[in-house]
């Protein structure tokens, strides 16, 4: 069985990256990697604590589900495209995001089974 490609995500403020295995959710990722992530819910898009910015790579988010589209609505976000939660937002290459409050906590920067965690070296946009 192939293992999937990885995609680096550029975390701002903190300035870090973290590797997202494609397809999945930038929250899962970082919080399997030992990130503190803010969120409440544990991902099912009905807090919408871990609301984030996308600044770069918009063409590599999934599209909005309905449960993002619904909590997005009740906070009044959905018409900021650039808005999303990262417990459902699926990544498919590169990004660039804005999370105040996301950090890897000791000893998460290394490679981990959830993906590895880096010095952010700016955002490409290149697969």
């Amino acid at each position: 069985m192939a293992e999937r490609p990885e995609h680096s995500v550029d975390i701002l403020p903190v300035g870090l990256t973290v590797m997202v295995p494609d397809g999945e959710t930038i929250m899962f990722t970082a919080l399997a990697s030992g990130w503190k992530w803010p969120n409440v819910c544990g991902g099912q898009a009905t807090c919408g604590v871990c609301l984030l910015e996308v600044q770069a790579g918009m063409e590599n988010a999934s599209p909005i589900g309905r449960d993002e589209a619904v909590r997005l609505d009740f906070m009044r976000k959905a018409d900021n495209p650039a808005l999303r939660l990262a417990c459902q937002l699926r990544v498919s290459g590169p990004m660039r995001i804005l999370k105040r409050g996301a950090r890897p906590l000791e000893g998460a920067t290394e490679q981990t089974s959830g993906g590895a965690v880096g010095e952010a070296g700016g955002f490409s946009g290149a697969r």
